[in-house]
């Protein structure tokens, strides 16, 4: 059986078409709908974002002095 092309690396055709297809089917395929809460759970799995203020918030709720923290009195 002969190649459809003869070549000593066949990647050279091959990998470029795959990508291409990759493309294509993506682009062609219909996306569902998704729930608005996604967005916020993708949010908060990616940075932490909501973490962070729980925690920010629960440490400043947490001093109730300047003087708690080391720092000097304004008064």
């Amino acid at each position: 059986m002969t190649p459809y092309f003869p070549l000593s690396n066949p990647g050279i055709v091959s990998i470029p078409l795959a990508f291409l297809s990759a493309i294509v089917a993506t682009l062609l395929t219909a996306r569902e709908e998704q729930d608005p809460g996604l967005a916020d759970l993708r949010l908060r799995a990616l940075t932490g974002f909501e973490t962070f203020r729980k925690a920010a918030v629960g440490f400043i709720s947490s001093i109730s002095s300047p003087q708690e923290m080391g720092l000097p009195s304004l008064r």
